[in-house]
């Protein structure tokens, strides 16, 4: 059931040079009977990371970055990112085949859900999903595996937001199967929100010294986008001064996809300063990439000098929400402006609306 796998996989940084006038990456794989050595840019896997190298030369050329910033840009992230998708998978995927029964129960699921849905975007990253569910399942069988046994061996394998991911997947698998067993997949515990306010805001855009991601920053608090959907934004998204229309994202590898749960909405703006917002709509679509592999690394950094405290983008859309709320701006419609239900709105940002401008705020909707 496994393969006999010895290679083992490098990636080496070439800095400009005499002959080289720009960064490279080379994939340097060892076999016992060979050696290969390619640029990323000529391997298809690595297509995101190619396009985001691309990209930092061209800030190189424009004289946007130095050398030694490119290159740390290049040594913590790139090639970060790319050691993380060679060993990511590669543990399963070079060791374990999937049986015959477990793939014969993915087919037939595959032709009835999925081979005539022509609303499924992404169909080679659902089978990716489901490849890597059925590669951690082996070596127990759809067909014949007890439900405290398949519980073990899950609990076992993975755990965290891969628990629940790919015990999905399983679960959906086994439903139509039409076996009367399923994973119980680990609780999504939610930790304390983090946020911060639009006085800690203008802190952060002051220090920042560079200016794309003091724009990113402004323009993640003021409408509450999450990042994927930052990244997709266009001048066009533009509704008056008022609001942005929410109808894509870009994911860490650079491709474009439809918005979580396929929401499309417009978020309000709020108009703390709407220069940054549309400096930011108008960069380029390289210019933001370059930006799009280290926004959640320069941002903590930042943070942490300023304020003392690590914050993340997806915090930033937390600020929006409760920047809102205590505005006194109806849960439903701050719900409808980062495109989320009701209810999840409610889940996570409860306790943030009863604040005493809240309450004055609301008695003068209520009462005028």
């Amino acid at each position: 059931m496994s393969s006999n796998w010895q290679k083992s996989y490098r990636f080496n940084i070439k800095r400009p040079d005499s002959v080289r006038r720009s960064f490279d990456i080379i994939e340097d794989v060892k076999a016992p009977e060979e050696r290969t050595q390619t640029s990323i840019k000529k391997i298809p896997k690595y297509k995101a990371q190619a396009e985001a190298l691309t990209a930092l030369n061209a800030q190189l050329k424009a004289g946007k970055l130095t050398e030694e910033q490119a290159y740390l840009i290049i040594q913590n992230e790139l090639k970060t990112q790319l050691e993380t998708l060679v060993s990511r998978f590669s543990d399963v995927q070079k060791e374990v085949v999937i049986s015959d029964v477990n793939m014969q129960a993915f087919k037939s699921y595959w032709a009835d859900k999925y081979e005539h849905n022509k609303k499924l975007v992404d169909r080679k990253r659902v089978r990716d999903q489901f490849s890597y569910a059925l590669r951690t399942l082996e070596p127990l069988s759809l067909t014949a595996c007890e439900e405290k046994e398949l519980q073990r061996h899950w609990d076992k394998k993975l755990s965290g937001t891969a628990h629940r991911r790919y015990g999905r997947a399983v679960n959906a698998l086994l439903a139509h199967m039409g076996r009367n067993i399923k994973l119980e997949l680990e609780r999504n515990d939610e930790a304390a929100i983090e946020y911060i306010t639009a006085q800690e805001l203008s802190m952060l855009v002051l220090a920042c010294q560079e200016q794309i991601l003091a724009d990113a920053i402004m323009t993640l608090f003021c409408s509450g986008v999450r990042t994927g959907e930052l990244f997709a934004l266009v001048p066009r998204s533009l509704k008056g001064n008022a609001a942005l229309y929410i109808d894509q994202q870009i994911d860490r590898h650079g491709v474009r996809r439809f918005t979580k749960n396929h929401k499309k909405h417009d978020a309000l703006l709020i108009s703390l300063d709407f220069e940054r917002v549309k400096r930011w709509l108008a960069y380029s679509h390289e210019e933001k990439m370059v930006l799009r592999h280290v926004i959640s690394h320069r941002l903590g950094e930042l943070s942490e000098k300023v304020l003392g405290r690590r914050i993340s983008p997806h915090d930033l859309r937390h600020s929006y929400a409760i920047y809102l709320l205590e505005k006194g701006v109806p849960t439903d419609r701050v719900a409808q402006f980062l495109g989320d239900t009701v209810e999840v709105t409610q889940k996570h940002y409860t306790g943030f609306v009863v604040t005493d401008h809240a309450l004055s705020s609301l008695n003068q909707l209520v009462n005028g």
